[in-house]
């Protein structure tokens, strides 16, 4: 029996025990062991009389298994890896991530490794198995979920295997998710109030989004309320006629104009842009999304940006995951917005 996949079996049942269990609980049978992680009888077993032995469980024949104690259950974490699992392909999206990630692992000299999704169906059982593999093969303490917007079945999966999951979206359908993200009309009213400071009452807000997504709705309504002397024009950057759309508005740019983009892959799209036309990004030009603190584009000066960063959203989901496993319970709220 390799002794890694003992090891592995150990660190799980452990996390399991802080994390849901307390003294004189009724614990897992070796069959439901063996089942529930996929293992032998064998292993199972070994497992189980590990953790007997080191005065955790105790088993009797008419009790069967229960807790004995939590105490002296403090993860080694040292050495071990996070996963951070995105189903987004862009890499400067991914490598953002990570490096916030990694900030708040550095302390505690745990790693992270990332995975991109390539299954089309994240909705699957079938896909929580595959993220299951995944964490036993890399001895995964937990995992860092991006981007993910319809994955409640597999997410659920993982959590229910002992394995601590956090993501960047709150899924309506999984309220036990433990989540960070952007409180997207709060940054969005600052935007519109930054442009009405810069003078920029006829603003273009484009990006890959729906047009009523919060972002938009939440700037047009604010810039509109503030000055309703103002317009605003959603530009779907999906739409076909979207090239002849920006053309127009960048050929009529003047002091008045100011472009918002709604999101990440909007930036690399519009920023081209100004540098096209000769234009001067500064105070027109005001991103939502960015890597950093601002978005840096070849040829141009930084531009604002005035929601969290991808960076900073990494570090506090990473944060927010190391809670878990220090304490066995995710912090409180479990949705929480920066």
């Amino acid at each position: 029996m390799p002794r890694k996949v003992l090891e592995g079996l150990v660190a799980e049942l452990t996390l399991d025990i802080r994390g849901r269990h307390r003294v004189g609980d009724r614990f897992l049978t070796v069959r439901e062991i063996a089942g529930r992680h996929g293992v032998s009888l064998q292993t199972a077993h070994k497992a189980l009389r590990r953790l007997v032995d080191d005065g955790v469980l105790s088993t009797s024949r008419g009790a069967g298994t229960t807790v004995l104690s939590t105490v002296g259950l403090e993860p080694a974490l040292e050495g071990r890896k996070v996963l951070l699992l995105s189903n987004n392909p862009d890499p400067r999206f991914n490598q953002a991530f990570r490096r916030g990630v990694e900030t708040a692992l550095v302390p505690l000299r745990m790693g992270c490794a990332l995975q991109v999704n390539k299954e089309e169906n994240t909705e699957s059982l079938g896909f929580g198995e595959a993220l299951l593999d995944s964490c036993r093969s890399l001895h995964a303490a937990g995992v860092v979920a991006v981007f993910f917007r319809r994955a409640e079945l597999a997410f659920y999966h993982l959590l229910q295997n002992g394995v601590p999951l956090v993501a960047d979206i709150a899924l309506d359908n999984l309220p036990v998710l433990p989540s960070v993200q952007t409180d997207n009309a709060r940054h969005s009213r600052e935007a519109a109030r930054r442009f009405l400071r810069w003078g920029r009452t006829e603003v273009l807000a484009a990006g890959f989004w729906d047009p009523r997504c919060t972002r938009f709705e939440a700037f047009r309504e604010e810039l509109l309320r503030l000055d309703r002397g103002a317009t605003v024009t959603h530009l779907r950057l999906n739409d076909p006629d979207f090239p002849a759309r920006l053309h127009l508005f960048f050929e009529g740019a003047n002091e008045r104009k100011g472009v918002f983009s709604l999101d990440y892959a909007a930036n690399y799209v519009l920023a081209p842009c100004f540098a096209t036309w000769g234009l001067d990004p500064s105070r027109c030009f005001l991103v939502y999304d960015s890597e950093g603190g601002s978005f840096r584009h070849p040829g141009l000066p930084e531009v604002e940006s005035v929601g969290p960063s991808m960076e900073a959203l990494g570090r506090r989901l990473a944060e927010k995951l190391i809670h878990k496993l220090r304490t066995g319970v995710f912090m409180e709220p479990l949705a929480e917005r920066l």
